[in-house]
């Protein structure tokens, strides 16, 4: 690495560490997760202690690695994996156009992109598994047999933590399908952590056969019912992933398509816009769409392929690139300082839950992570909309499930209606408790 080449890294991370210390700063008194997200804490604190809270099937022990039981922690290594996912693509993008400054733009792309900045505050494992991946791109473009080893390793790894992220992976494996030593130095150390070790590990912590990429690409892709704000689309919907790269990766998307004209110029973007072109067909052609799983890839793909639009034969417009590298800096930044989040504060960390008796929940692995006791029933009556509520239903779920305190987690994606609220109070005991967010308390139902 040259002295140039540290100069750009070093003002790059300074940029980012400023971007993730204003948005983490506007976040980090929210403890909502999402609701995965706390699947994946509960996970990870089950696999790590003797306190087996929850073990779920279609997701890796591995997992465990990358997301840490403990919150906080876990964000922290969220905003990590976005800026090294940054750095990775600035060295790939300036071994691909042999420009340090179009490298660094790439990096702006992804590293500042508001979408992935507050995708910092989920505990889920598509950043880390973006991480790898981008990682592993960096030495597919070596042709060293080293490189293809290490490629082969850290693709295992990022397919063991995000399954899905398979379909980008494609293109790079058949465009070398026919290089002996690409299969053996590459492919064999990705089926070994992808296939062997993930399934071993797996059957070692369940106590039984079992591979857990099957049925988390069946439940993701296929079968899982739509709940809160998972996207539905009909057959006829085919513009639903052009509207989440407009709103989510605007200027990414917009420099992309100046790119364009290097298809088939430039090997090394035509496999990656193939790549690109592959996820998007995959995900516009899939019964469920979650715009979470296509939009957290697409992003750092474009974030590779938007700088060719400025590299013309050998030739970089590097006064016009300074100023569009400084006009979305200022741009975000400005953006970022005067974005008020909608739920800034909601200490769900700070109740002291009950544990004694069933515990229900309309967001059971909340209760279950921070009250450290399981299980905890699911309360659907929750998940139905508010026009499709019918208060016996919640009632007779309640009784069926015989349980003794419900907790309900109120919260914008989680809503309650005045009405509901005024009758559990005439019928129930309902005490409101304190989250230092007076629109949405917990509210701790004690069933006589």
């Amino acid at each position: 690495m040259t002295r140039k080449d540290r100069l750009y890294l070093i003002f790059l991370i300074a940029c980012l560490l400023i971007f993730i210390f204003v948005t983490y700063s506007k976040y980090k008194d929210n403890k909502y997760v999402t609701w995965d997200g706390y699947v994946y804490l509960v996970y990870s604190k089950s696999v790590l202690t003797q306190n087996k809270l929850f073990l779920d099937s279609i997701r890796s022990p591995l997992l465990s690695l990358v997301i840490p039981p403990h919150l906080e922690i876990a964000r922290i290594m969220n905003c990590a994996y976005l800026l090294i996912s940054s750095v990775v693509i600035f060295l790939l993008v300036k071994k691909l156009t042999g420009s340090e400054m179009l490298g660094f733009l790439g990096g702006i792309l992804i590293g500042i992109n508001p979408y992935l900045l507050f995708f910092t505050s989920y505990t889920l494992s598509d950043l880390p598994a973006i991480l790898f991946f981008l990682t592993g791109l960096l030495f597919y473009f070596d042709k060293e047999k080293k490189s293809n080893t290490l490629t082969g390793i850290l693709f295992g790894f990022s397919f063991v933590f995000r399954p899905d992220i398979a379909i980008p992976m494609i293109p790079f494996f058949l465009f070398k399908i026919k290089d002996r030593s690409f299969l053996k130095f590459c492919i064999i150390p990705f089926i070994s952590i992808a296939l062997v070790l993930n399934f071993l590990v797996s059957s070692l912590i369940f106590g039984k056969l079992i591979y857990p990429p099957l049925q988390f690409l069946l439940v993701n892709f296929v079968t899982e019912k739509m709940a809160f704000n998972t996207q539905t689309t009909s057959y006829s919907d085919y513009s639903w992933f052009l509207r989440n790269l407009v709103n989510f990766n605007t200027i990414a998307t917009f420099f992309l398509l100046f790119s364009l004209r290097w298809l088939r110029k430039d090997k090394n973007y035509t496999i990656i816009f193939l790549s690109f072109l592959l996820l998007t067909l995959v995900h516009l052609f899939l019964p469920k769409i979650d715009s979470r799983i296509y939009v957290t890839k697409a992003i750092p793909l474009t974030a590779i392929l938007a700088p060719f639009a400025f590299k013309w034969k050998k030739k970089v417009e590097k006064p016009l690139v300074v100023f569009i590298i400084l006009g979305i800096i200022i741009f975000h930044l400005l953006l970022l300082l005067n974005y008020n989040p909608p739920l800034r504060i909601w200490r769900i960390d700070q109740i002291e839950y009950k544990k004694e008796g069933t515990i229900c929940s309309n967001i059971p692995f909340v209760y279950i992570y921070f009250a450290d006791k399981a299980p905890c029933h699911l309360l659907s009556y929750f998940q139905l909309p508010l026009e499709k509520r019918n208060i016996t239903f919640l009632l007779k779920e309640i009784k069926v499930n015989h349980c003794n305190y419900v907790y309900i987690f109120t919260h914008p994606d989680f809503p309650i209606a005045k009405e509901e609220f005024e009758y559990l109070s005439q019928t129930f005991n309902v005490k409101i408790l304190n989250t230092r967010n007076n629109l949405y308390p917990v509210l701790e139902v004690e069933i006589f």
